[in-house]
């Protein structure tokens, strides 16, 4: 998923020069290293919403991190950037393949991703919906978070095929 206005410091190694950020869609800043078999990248935002790279965690971080996240959006924040940082992470087990977690409040949780797999080549060329947006309760936010664990990316868009979107 890209995300508005995020600019990082670099992308893949490469240092990002932009002029105005908040006209630019950045991809989210993902380790150029793979993970382990049953490690995912996890990573957070900064007060800046530079992403900062958290490292490997196993499903049980990732569950604590979204509880954490969950708790945290209960309560109210000054500005925006102050809220992202409190109340969203990723998880990443490639460049291409991750999620965002965004825990908006009480049972309001979004879940983010690009869509990867595609059944026929003309479907990711000419098709409109290219991205995942999963939204939910807590309860939901859990469920897809230990999908993204148990499931092989093919086998994660097709168990959530009815939230693809453009």
């Amino acid at each position: 998923m890209y995300r508005r206005g995020l600019v990082t410091q670099r992308y893949c190694g490469k240092k990002a020069e932009l002029a105005n950020p908040a006209d630019v869609l950045q991809p989210p800043l993902i380790s150029v290293f793979g993970v382990g078999d049953n490690m995912i990248g996890l990573y957070r935002f900064d007060k800046n919403l530079h992403i900062v790279e958290q490292g490997e965690c196993g499903c049980d971080t990732a569950l604590k991190t979204f509880e954490q996240c969950y708790e945290n959006s209960l309560s109210s924040y000054r500005s925006g950037e102050e809220a992202t940082v409190a109340t969203s992470f990723g998880l990443s087990k490639s460049k291409e393949d991750f999620i965002e977690i965004s825990c908006n409040g009480k049972d309001a949780v979004s879940i983010h991703s690009d869509r990867l797999c595609y059944p026929s080549l003309l479907k990711k060329t000419f098709g409109l919906k290219h991205h995942f947006s999963i939204e939910g309760d807590k309860d939901k936010g859990m469920e897809v978070i230990r999908d993204y664990f148990s499931l092989n990316r093919h086998q994660f868009e097709a168990k959530h095929e009815a939230s693809l979107s453009r």
